[in-house]
């Protein structure tokens, strides 16, 4: 470790390099709009959101610059709790919330915004219908937070996990989606008899990949 005096950019840079060099992973490309000011409804509502909420600030938030929506946890639940996501797998939106959430989408992108939607697509609460449905599938997940996780070393599972996201981009006309909870699957995590020999990072990958 080296205690020299550099810019903080310079060191994340270098490290960057470095585990590039180490992983030898393909480099995504990275468009231009990435770099446009992101509104996030998380840190401004939390899971209050709503169709209603977001029609009275989108268009301010337009005003300001931003161009790209972000729609975060909150959209597919009544009433959301922090920490309890016992709940969480259909992935549908909450109808009184969002009457007509395609239609939703497009007048948030008549705005001139790009549209993405929050999701945990590994996500099952312990309470939701699909806990038994899928239970052959599950491993470990965040027993605080009352989930457990699709195992990705499944062959189903790449398909639930694929068809899903297809579903939202496409049912809605989404420009993108926010995944998120990945790092709650753990290298220990179980291995049920029938799950594939792949390392985890890996299993992932396949899957955002497919």
């Amino acid at each position: 470790m080296s205690r020299s005096p550099h810019p903080w950019h310079q060191v994340l840079a270098d490290y960057v390099k470095q585990v590039t060099d180490w992983m030898q992973q393909p480099l995504m490309p990275v468009p231009d709009h990435a770099y446009d000011p992101v509104f996030c409804t998380w840190t401004a509502i939390h899971h209050d959101v709503s169709h209603d909420w977001i029609m009275q600030n989108a268009p301010l938030a337009a005003d300001l610059g931003f161009r790209t929506w972000l729609t975060d946890d909150g959209w597919f639940l009544e009433k959301g709790k922090f920490g309890n996501y016992e709940q969480v797998g259909a992935w549908l939106p909450c109808d009184s919330k969002f009457p007509d959430f395609k239609a939703h989408v497009a007048e948030v992108k008549a705005l001139g915004f790009r549209y993405v939607l929050w999701v945990a697509p590994f996500m099952i609460g312990i309470n939701n219908y699909l806990a038994e449905q899928y239970a052959h599938l599950l491993t470990d997940g965040q027993e605080d937070n009352r989930f457990l996780n699709l195992a990705p070393w499944h062959a189903e599972t790449k398909n639930i996990v694929a068809d899903l996201l297809k579903r939202l981009v496409e049912d809605y006309e989404l420009d993108g989606l926010k995944i998120d909870f990945i790092d709650s699957i753990s290298v220990r995590s179980k291995r049920s008899q029938n799950s594939g020999e792949q390392s985890l990072g890996q299993s992932v990958f396949d899957i955002l990949q497919s």
